[in-house]
């Protein structure tokens, strides 16, 4: 058996050894005993203490879910370098039951310290804030952007209703603290909806506002203090008639944009904003990719990009699937080329990513898994890669049956924490109910826990959109209400 520190990537290990001085003459040591005890046990972590007597052996700490297990079956396992001492076990699941013992071999015999079990603590959700806020005396409302501003306290919120588009800040305790209207429409069109809305919180703390225009053939580009004071808006026309965003990036003090399906739908269009919010760069890109279109795309440099979300893999069977679309991109005198396009899930199981996250040279996307049998067997779908495409590991969680799940957004935060926000639907023939949940992962695809917000048959309505880490332990999740009220929700919880 190959014996290293860590068996099994289930569990991130941190390790602490606290020296204890201990005998040097060992032949004056009768009895060989180990006594292993536990302390300051969490949700996620647990302190071994260990201390010997009569053996120098090399020694290993084991620890398996299941009672029954030896030095050939166990779920992880740490060398011990000291005969006395104390480890911090963390990554372990809340609300769990895991067993640890030591071993060691001494005269060709493997030997055993005593056996504890330890219960981790279960994770308890506290809701701070379930909040609508009723901003629109129409039937209709929806939230097309949100944002987080530097200081963590404030969240701007862009909201298309029958009357125009609204910039609206508030509070991460729901209160508004100003709202400017920065776009009126002429006369109201189900037409004019697109995806063509940003909000870009700029380096000086300065706003940058893009929507569509009604017309659909250009942008309308807002510079906004903290405070709502409208430094400027300037329309810009399209080279393309696609006011829809499919990629961006901020860096360097300039927003680029890329608007337009690409792909099979044709050219695409780059568009670079200073933090002045004047455009500095204005280009169309052709394309000679003839499959996929362009659906998430995230810079990984100025000239290659990340495209994920869900294509017909073959479009030529006489069968329309759809498969989970991995696809890098680079950009030479001004056509983009495919240098890689992966398709992941079974072919005919209607997998896709729905959302994507690029943090310390890996991609994190979010989406669904389909299997063969379809609908009751989808599971949500967390997975992480490289930049060239390759799996570093997924997660997938089982579904409940007759629901339809969106994956709405995944972040990862400073401690490489990957936080996966789903809006889920109980659709037996129609729209009955909804639910949010939220579920962290460590950086090795351990779930460490699930948030689970709206009981079954609830009259709540809420749909997810955005969610954003705060401090102590603290997440702010905002929405609006689908079934179109008025009114945007944010939820604030508390894990501990």
């Amino acid at each position: 058996m190959n014996k290293s520190i860590f068996k099994n990537h289930f569990f991130i290990l941190s390790i602490v050894f606290i020296f204890l001085s201990c005998s040097s003459d060992d032949e004056n040591l009768i009895n060989e005993k180990i006594i292993v005890s536990a302390s300051e046990i969490s949700s996620n972590s647990v302190n071994i203490n260990y201390q010997t007597e009569g053996t120098n052996q090399d020694k290993f700490l084991i620890c398996s879910q299941s009672e029954n297990f030896d030095f050939e079956n166990f779920d992880f396992e740490i060398q011990l370098s000291n005969n006395n001492g104390n480890i911090k076990v963390l990554g372990l699941l809340p609300n769990k039951e895991y067993f640890f013992k030591i071993y060691y071999s001494s005269n060709s015999e493997i030997k055993y310290s005593n056996q504890i079990k330890v219960s981790t603590n279960e994770i308890v959700f506290t809701t701070l804030i379930n909040q609508s806020i009723d901003i629109s005396s129409s039937g209709y409302l929806r939230l097309r952007d949100s944002s987080i501003d530097h200081t963590q306290n404030n969240i701007y919120l862009i909201v298309e209703a029958s009357g125009g588009i609204d910039l609206i800040k508030i509070d991460i305790n729901g209160n508004v603290i100003w709202r400017k209207n920065i776009q009126s429409f002429i006369s109201f069109s189900w037409f004019f909806i697109s995806d063509g809305h940003k909000i870009q919180v700029l380096s000086d703390g300065n706003v940058l506002v893009i929507t569509s225009n009604q017309d659909r053939d250009g942008i309308i580009i807002n510079l906004i203090t903290p405070s709502g004071e409208l430094i400027k808006t300037e329309e810009t026309e399209l080279l393309i008639t696609q006011p829809d965003i499919t990629g961006i990036d901020y860096s360097n003090n300039t927003l680029k944009l890329l608007f337009g399906a690409g792909g099979i739908y044709h050219d695409s269009e780059e568009m670079i904003i200073n933090n002045e919010g004047n455009v500095i760069n204005q280009r169309v890109i052709a394309s000679n990719v003839s499959s996929a279109w362009f659906q998430n795309m995230r810079y990984i440099d100025d000239n290659t990009l990340i495209n994920v979300g869900y294509f017909d893999k073959i479009p030529n069977d006489g069968l329309v699937t759809y498969e989970g679309l991995f696809e890098k991109l680079s950009i030479s005198n001004g056509t983009y080329t495919s240098a890689i396009m992966d398709f992941h899930g079974i072919y005919g199981g209607d997998d896709r990513f729905d959302q994507i996250f690029l943090n310390e040279n890996h991609i994190y996307v979010n989406g669904y898994f389909g299997n063969e049998s379809g609908f009751s067997e989808d599971q949500k779908w967390v997975v992480k890669f490289d930049y060239t495409g390759n799996i570093i590991w997924e997660h997938k969680s089982p579904i409940q049956e007759n629901f339809i799940y969106q994956a709405k957004d995944i972040i990862v935060d400073q401690n490489n924490y990957v936080f996966s926000l789903m809006h889920e639907i109980y659709y037996p023939n129609s729209n009955v109910y909804d639910i949010t949940t939220l579920s962290k992962f460590d950086n090795d695809g351990n779930l460490i826990w699930t948030f689970k917000d709206g009981d079954e048959f609830n009259d709540e309505r809420f749909t997810s959109h955005r969610v954003y880490e705060l401090s102590n332990k603290e997440y702010l999740i905002t929405g609006d209400n689908s079934s179109g009220n008025g009114s945007v929700w944010i939820k604030r919880i508390k894990a501990e």
